[in-house]
């Protein structure tokens, strides 16, 4: 059985959909990332947070919010295996964040429209 999930008082089987999509511990990171996609008029469903938004006319934003969606998978991947290994919990969305904003600095280097990834930045702090 998931160790978050019964943390949560329920008991799921560890499947990967589990850990990545309907974790109670997990579904609390996922609403703030829609919370984040909402400002933008994305959504968020299931099929959004493992495969990316669709980007057929290759836009910066989606190309930063995929990103984003990567990040946050292997945020969770990492959560996860901190607590699997070392039993410690540590919070998805200030480890994401941290990671993000880390990320979001060196890609402004590279980036065009630096005005996009400040934007990005400033709404993510605006997230509790």
């Amino acid at each position: 059985f998931c160790k978050f999930c019964s943390d949560h008082g329920k008991q799921e089987k560890e499947t990967n959909l589990n850990a990545i999509l309907y974790c109670g511990r997990i579904i609390n990171f996922w609403n703030r990332m829609k919370t984040f996609f909402d400002l933008y008029r994305f959504t968020l469903p299931d099929q959004t947070k493992i495969f990316g938004l669709e980007n057929s006319e290759n836009s910066a934003l989606k190309k930063l919010l995929n990103a984003s969606l990567q990040i946050a998978q292997k945020t969770i991947w990492l959560t996860r295996k901190d607590y699997d290994m070392k039993n410690v919990k540590k919070d998805e969305w200030i480890t994401y964040k941290r990671t993000i904003k880390h990320v979001l600095k060196m890609y402004e280097v590279y980036h065009k429209n630096k005005d996009i990834i400040r934007i990005l930045i400033g709404n993510l702090e605006k997230i509790i």
